[in-house]
């Protein structure tokens, strides 16, 4: 009988029923399907024909989703997190789950991270407001970018600069020049490093310099995910960059320093899981017990259907789960 229900539903979906495609979609969740589950969220976020608008199980969906390890949906929770949608607002989860997906390349993901940075007073940092929104690079990180830099900003100044494909290279290096703090000297020189590495563990460091150790562990994780991708020889480079970062991380822990938002713990605990080919990697959930799951390395994430963003519409056309 459920069989036949399901076969006139299809039918009648097919036709282009709006309503026979959610009473599928609910069928086909239940039975575990990825492609249902993500349509079903929707739904659930923005409401359909005959399922009505539900905050909380639109959040459980993006929740199981999420630990998937898929970017949109990483996106999605730190969203519901970040606005209280169907669940309490909690600012350090949103930028986890933000950091999750932006780590992948979303680049919705970074700029809402920018975003926060900038305005969220109890986080605001400029500096990485600015990162942030020069690693998404899109128009409306752009034009953020814009609005720091005309404030005086050097970081944002500088990040626009190189955004800027037809920005002169002597103007960019002038630029650098023009500020007290050499970025260069900072990649090459060894016992600044192993010093900066030392002062992260020392339980005197202030507030100030932590903040300097974990943007410099961001700086040289960020360099080895660069390396990484433009040569395939440069293994033993990369592992030395993530040594370094995973290094100024831990130090910072070690002290309870920079756990204000969750951002040295999260970069911490993703380079653990890189050295230990731990796959798939997902953030820690609010009631997560482990931080990672213990899978194999080509444990199932289903990366063949991308997800939608929330606020995608529903398609009317009917091609099955």
């Amino acid at each position: 009988m459920a069989a036949e229900n399901t076969r006139e539903l299809t039918k009648l979906a097919t036709a282009g029923d709006k309503a026979a495609r959610e009473k599928l979609a609910v069928i086909y969740a239940e039975a575990g399907s990825l492609k249902a589950k993500e349509e079903l969220a929707l739904l659930y976020a923005d409401g359909g024909v005959v399922i009505q608008k539900d905050e909380k199980k639109a959040f459980g969906l993006y929740l199981e989703l999420a630990l998937k390890g898929i970017p949109e949906w990483q996106c999605n929770l730190a969203q519901a997190y970040d606005f209280g949608e169907g669940t309490e607002r909690d600012l350090k989860e949103a930028i986890r789950w933000y950091l999750a997906a932006a780590i992948q390349g979303y680049v919705q993901a970074r700029y809402n991270l920018g975003v926060i940075y900038e305005v969220e007073e109890d986080v605001k940092n400029i500096p990485r407001a600015a990162r942030y929104y020069f690693s998404a690079a899109d128009d409306e990180a752009k034009k953020a970018l814009t609005r720091l830099a005309k404030k005086g900003h050097f970081i944002a100044q500088f990040y626009l600069a190189m955004l800027d494909q037809s920005t002169n290279k002597k103007a960019v290096v002038a630029l650098l020049n023009s500020n007290p703090i050499e970025f260069s000297k900072i990649l090459s020189d060894k016992t600044l490093i192993d010093s900066m590495v030392a002062l992260s563990s020392d339980p005197t460091i202030t507030p100030t310099m932590a903040e300097v150790c974990h943007e410099l562990g961001v700086l040289f994780f960020e360099r080895a995910d660069d390396c990484e991708k433009v040569s395939a020889d440069s293994t033993e480079l990369v592992a030395a960059l993530r040594s370094v970062s995973k290094a100024l991380f831990a130090g910072l822990l070690q002290n309870k320093k920079g756990l204000e938002d969750g951002t040295t713990e999260f970069y911490f605990d993703f380079l653990e899981a890189k050295q230990k080919q731990l796959y798939p990697y997902s953030p820690r959930a609010a009631a997560a017990v482990d931080f990672f799951p213990e899978a194999l390395p080509d444990a199932g994430v289903t990366t063949s259907i991308p997800a939608p963003k929330v606020s995608s519409p529903v398609t009317p056309v009917f091609h099955g789960f």
